[in-house]
């Protein structure tokens, strides 16, 4: 599971690998703001979810034949995606108006 050597075929990447990117975006989008103390927690199982990922992604994808030099910009631009997602500031502007039109039309 945590290896990146080996062959992984479709029956055990399939599982592996949605399971591990569901955890990904529940700790992205479930992650509070950087500075509460839970944060430290979720990062750890973060790293770890990403891990799980990335092996599962490289092993199968060596199982295909390719070369592993084609997966690099893939992973890559997942992770940067990751990243944007879990630590652009919300738009507080656009929250408070929501919020406003929720409790006005209930």
């Amino acid at each position: 599971m945590f290896s990146f050597e080996g062959r992984l075929r479709r029956r055990e990447y399939w599982p592996r690998s949605i399971l591990a990117h569901i955890a990904i975006y529940a700790i992205v989008f479930g992650l509070p703001r950087w500075n509460d103390p839970l944060t430290v927690l979720l990062v750890p199982a973060l790293v770890l979810s990403l891990w799980v990922a990335y092996a599962a992604s490289v092993t199968r994808w060596r199982d295909t034949g390719n070369s592993l030099w084609w997966l690099v910009p893939l992973l890559f631009a997942q992770l940067i995606g990751l990243i944007i997602i879990g630590v652009w500031p919300s738009d507080d502007k656009e929250l408070r108006a929501s919020t406003r039109r929720a409790t006005r039309n209930p």
